[in-house]
């Protein structure tokens, strides 16, 4: 307003501003960048964990505590109180707290010099990662409707994948180059840059099915997941083939390295790239067949989840098993790929199941059920299934054990087809919340 009390006009560069920051596709890139920090600070210890390992003088079963529960209790435990805050109105600020901390502790990882202090660090990491997933599907949802947000998903759940594969080719550089505190050392400053240019240019979305004062009672809101079984029984398949799926990210580059003899540098190229493309490409392929297949089905997404697990299977035995590093590298592809399809239709269904009001409550108690069943022990129970079949099968106790992982992906994909015949139902009463 000018000094004589006329309102003045707005410059072009204000309106454009404006109209930009209001952008749907303005926010997605911004999410899309956060969710890549978020999975690339999350998998970097993976391709860090052998050198972490002899640096520490660690066994495999502590090895595996790094890589799951030292995480994921936080991330789940924390996950539905940041994710009620995200619904009272509070997203933007939440996943820029958020982004901040992960950051930040992501940076302290590398300069912990035991141990505990390593275990601390990477709790610190879950704390501020467990407002990440929630708040930004949450804001996701709200900026794009129907397909569009199958859509905004898909590529939020890309970008995950895009992030997982930098942090082992960037990690595996970095490491073969400057040890692995330097790949965890540069890690933080880009996320504290873009939490303030997200709480600088996006804002809150409080009109959206007036959550702010509608917001469920907590009792109430876990209540009706509970009586959507399609939910339950998603969350519970999810959890079982997770427990198998993150075992086996947490502990095949280390497998490689022990099996093949390769260096950690030369790895990290090889590995991101065998991986992570089919795993970006099987996301996106899994989004696209379910987001299309849903006109005609809506459950649709559930029997993708299931196959995506069912068909990784095979040829993740043959990852192990396989003679030569380049057989077990092509089964990589070929698993990675299918393995991947869960990503894109899990996120779309977990938010039509939950409704308007609780978006991200819906996905933070996803992540507590999936972290604390699956995800966390996961690595840590591979890693003493490995220790405990030291004594039979000497050095190749690790290939043994990552098969036996493979029954709870067996188990997952039954569970989440148990949740087809509720789909339906399910979806139309959360439309009507």
């Amino acid at each position: 307003m000018s000094e004589n009390g006329i309102t003045r006009a707005a410059k072009p560069a204000e309106v454009m501003h404006r109209a930009l920051a209001a952008s749907p596709a303005y926010v997605l890139v911004l999410l899309l960048g956060v969710t890549l920090l978020n999975y690339y600070d999350r998998s970097l210890i993976y391709i860090t964990l052998p050198s972490i390992k002899s640096n520490l003088h660690l066994s495999d079963s502590q090895a595996g505590l790094l890589a799951g529960p030292a995480f994921s209790m936080m991330y789940a435990l924390l996950g539905i109180p940041i994710a009620r805050l995200a619904d009272r109105g509070y997203r933007v600020r939440v996943l820029s707290l958020a982004l901040t901390v992960w950051s930040l502790m992501t940076v302290m990882c590398g300069m912990a010099m035991t141990l505990p202090a390593l275990f601390l660090a990477r709790l610190g990491v879950g704390v501020g990662e467990a407002g990440g997933l929630p708040a930004t599907h949450a804001i996701a949802a709200d900026h794009f409707q129907g397909t569009r947000r199958a859509a905004a998903l898909t590529a939020i759940a890309t970008a995950a994948g895009v992030g997982a594969m930098g942090g082992t080719f960037l990690g595996g550089v970095l490491v073969g180059h400057r040890g692995w505190r330097a790949a965890y050392g540069t890690a933080g400053i880009p996320g504290v840059l873009l939490a303030l240019v997200l709480l600088a240019t996006v804002r809150e979305r409080r009109r959206n099915h007036g959550y702010i004062r509608l917001q469920a009672p907590f009792g109430e809101a876990l209540r009706a997941l509970w009586h959507r079984r399609a939910y339950v029984f998603l969350c519970a398949g999810l959890a079982s083939a997770l427990l198998s799926n993150y075992a086996l990210e947490a502990w095949t580059p280390t497998f490689y390295l022990r099996a093949y003899h390769f260096s950690t540098g030369e790895l990290g190229l090889r590995y991101s790239l065998i991986k992570g493309i089919p795993d970006t490409l099987g996301t996106l392929m899994g989004g696209v067949i379910a987001t299309r297949w849903m006109h005609r089905d809506e459950r649709s997404p559930v029997w993708m989840i299931a196959l995506s697990f069912a068909a990784a299977i095979p040829f993740q035995l043959m990852v192990f098993l396989s003679e030569s590093a380049r057989l077990s590298f092509i089964a990589l592809i070929i698993a990675s790929f299918c393995a991947a399809f869960w990503v894109g239709p899990t996120y779309t269904m977990i938010q039509g199941l939950a409704g308007g009001r609780l978006r991200a409550t819906a996905a933070a108690a996803f992540m507590l059920i999936v972290n604390l069943v699956g995800v966390g022990p996961g690595p840590w129970i591979a890693g003493g299934a490995s220790d405990a079949l030291a004594s039979l099968v000497g050095v190749e106790s690790l290939r043994y054990a990552l098969c036996l992982m493979l029954i709870f992906a067996a188990i997952g994909s039954a569970l989440v087809m148990r949740a087809a015949p509720y789909v339906i139902a399910n979806l139309r009463e959360a439309n009507c919340a």
